[in-house]
């Protein structure tokens, strides 16, 4: 399956430039969707650059809410709306996706978790990251408190919280919903990135979960259900939230963690009891290099099925200094 180190990939690196992000942007031939997948693996292949150089960082959850997370980026967002990881540890995928944007000094894809450069979780201090994160289960109450500052100032905007599903262990989540909703905060939609594992195990095996469309609809929120990975079902959730504006909204987004690589995919292991070996950590050597490679094929595929030019990646060596 291939082995976690805790120590900076040894051997060649590759990532996508600025100028390939903003190729496959312009890209007229390509649907939003389309081009919107391509986007997410580019920023798959930059969040593994960044973790392998660190020697640290987490590629599953990462990998598992890129999808969700570009969408809302290229296609979502609006003047002032608000978006925000309340688990915090997928910081690697967030930063590829702001690095790809012009949003973050592009040299900071080389500073993961250094001094100078970007925390390996989210810190209100690095332009983009809206709030701290650490101990989990506190996005939708940081939610609120911001819809209730706005109210005071008699502005509206939205908030998008992303939360992981073992984070819904959390007791706070659970708190902070009921009152969401006795207040008709429709400016909250919560996006659940079910890839049904926690740290090396799965979900069920830690704290089952139950029915959760059943128990967010019970504490008064709208729900809806779609896979995570399908970008035209997840736009079609967004726009069925957005006709509930006095009710605070919840997508449980259905996805798998480390999406893009088949052997770093929890849908790859073997049994129940088996071990997830990419949530923290970086890849061995071996894993590193046929991770991008597989990354790099589905991004030149999608692109030639659009008749668009293939990937231009470029290269660092595992002695090169780079200021960041």
């Amino acid at each position: 399956m291939g082995e976690l180190i805790g120590k900076v990939v040894e051997s060649t690196l590759y990532y996508v430039p600025k100028s390939e992000f903003d190729r496959v942007r312009t890209l007229n031939e390509a649907s939003a969707p389309e081009k919107t997948a391509i986007f997410a693996d580019m920023c798959r292949l930059n969040t593994l650059y960044m973790i392998a150089r660190a020697g640290s960082g987490h590629l599953g959850s990462s990998f598992s809410s890129l999808d969700v997370v570009s969408w809302l980026y290229l296609n979502t967002l609006k003047n002032d709306d608000l978006y925000f990881s309340s688990k915090g540890h997928d910081a690697p995928g967030l930063y590829a996706v702001l690095i790809a944007l012009g949003r973050l000094p592009f040299e900071k894809l080389h500073g993961l978790r250094r001094l100078g450069g970007l925390p390996g979780h989210p810190d209100v201090g690095v332009p983009g990251m809206v709030i701290n994160s650490g101990s989990l289960g506190m996005g939708i109450s940081k939610a609120k408190g911001m819809v209730r500052a706005d109210r005071l100032k008699g502005h509206r905007r939205r908030f998008y919280v992303l939360t992981g599903d073992g984070e819904l262990q959390e007791g706070q989540i659970w708190e902070s919903l009921i009152s969401a909703a006795n207040a008709g905060m429709g400016e909250i939609t919560a996006i659940v990135d079910h890839n049904k594992l926690q740290s090396d195990y799965r979900v069920s095996q830690t704290s089952d979960l139950g029915d959760l469309a059943a128990k967010f609809a019970s504490f008064g929120w709208h729900v809806e259900r779609c896979d995570g990975h399908d970008l035209d079902a997840f736009a079609t959730a967004l726009e069925a939230c957005a006709a509930h504006p006095r009710r605070p909204q919840v997508i449980i987004a259905d996805t798998v963690k480390g999406r893009g690589v088949s052997f770093m995919e929890h849908t790859a292991m073997d049994s129940d009891t088996d071990m997830y070996r990419f949530h923290s950590g970086a890849p061995d050597a071996d894993s590193y290099g046929r991770g991008a490679q597989e990354l790099l094929d589905h991004v030149n595929r999608a692109l030639s099925r659009i008749g668009a030019a293939r990937l231009s990646l470029e290269t660092v060596e595992p002695t090169a200094k780079i200021h960041i």
